[in-house]
């Protein structure tokens, strides 16, 4: 058998409605190009493993039923375990690739051996560019983003760096991180950086595996030209409650493992104070009728439980 191209990692959690298309997509992305399809479904409570058993055989990719949800990170991890691909992508299953998306970032990082890795520019819904690219959180960025300064200030270019607002996506560039949504990596750097760090359940993998791709001496890459449409937040928004609390947990972790205990503390401070925000917000949104009182309850209790468990993160 010979050695794929591509390795697709696909990690479903109750999203059987996108699997079908994000599939075909995939599977038709890289005419020039053999690939490998792996989905390891996550204990979805919905008809998702059903459907995949179903299509395994008939769409030709590896099927991996965990019986528990082993997080983002450690799913991928499964399937970076029987990846044979040169390169090996993280992709979202509420992802299409547009065209011959695959076969494009292929032919970049076979162009160009100083990349280590490579993301496609992404399109909502209504294949409107997105912003999918960001600069490396350190502190400062991070204040900026949970103290919604960013947000009321966007034309201070200091204040917009995290979030590279002053980047249109509509040219190619090097930067330092893809969404991992659509993140391809050169497997001879997985071997040599190491697999996903499974400390990070959800958010925050990509980017520490891209802090450790450049850190080894390897460029990142953003091809416009290679374009997938995403429906941001499909599984993360039927269980928002937990998703907002790992997304908290991971960025202290991060900032623990990439900048030390003293700015994982600070930005334990920063949580609590971006969480008095959001609260108060929300209160301000309720009363100018923006906001059901059912949905603003729900927030507000998701947050309180973020700051009880914020010592423990």
């Amino acid at each position: 058998m010979s050695q794929p191209d591509l390795t697709v990692s696909i990690v479903s959690y109750c999203v059987a409605e996108r699997m079908t298309s994000c599939l075909r997509a995939a599977a038709a992305a890289a005419p020039r190009h053999q690939l490998q399809v792996i989905v390891v479904d996550n204990a979805s409570t919905d008809e998702s493993p059903k459907l995949l058993t179903s299509m395994a055989t008939e769409m030709g990719f590896e099927l991996i039923l965990n019986d528990e949800n082993l997080g983002f990170a450690a799913a991928n991890n499964q399937a970076l375990v029987q990846a044979r691909g040169r390169y090996f992508m993280l992709l979202n299953p509420d992802t299409e690739v547009v065209g011959d998306g695959l076969s494009q970032l292929i032919d970049a990082m076979d162009a160009d051996e100083g990349l280590g890795a490579i993301g496609p520019q992404l399109l909502d819904e209504h294949g409107t560019v997105t912003a999918s690219c960001r600069r490396l959180p350190n502190l400062e960025r991070s204040f900026w983003h949970l103290s919604y300064l960013d947000k009321l200030f966007p034309r201070l270019p200091r204040l917009r760096d995290y979030m590279m607002s002053d980047f249109d996506h509509c040219s190619s560039r090097d930067v330092e991180q893809p969404q991992g949504a659509a993140l391809l990596l050169r497997r001879s750097v997985i071997d040599q950086i190491g697999p996903l760090d499974e400390r990070f359940f959800l958010y925050y993998e990509e980017v520490d595996w891209c802090a450790r791709v450049a850190a080894a001496g390897h460029r990142i890459h953003f091809l416009a030209t290679a374009q997938v449409r995403h429906a941001a937040g499909s599984s993360a928004d039927k269980v928002w409650g937990r998703a907002i609390h790992h997304f908290f947990e991971s960025m202290v972790r991060y900032h623990r493992k990439n900048h030390g205990l003293w700015a994982a503390l600070a930005v334990k401070v920063m949580i609590v104070g971006g969480a008095i925000l959001r609260m108060i917000a929300w209160l301000w949104l309720w009363l100018r009728g923006r906001l059901t009182w059912a949905e603003r309850r729900r927030r507000t209790r998701a947050f309180f439980q973020i700051l009880f468990d914020l010592p423990s993160f």
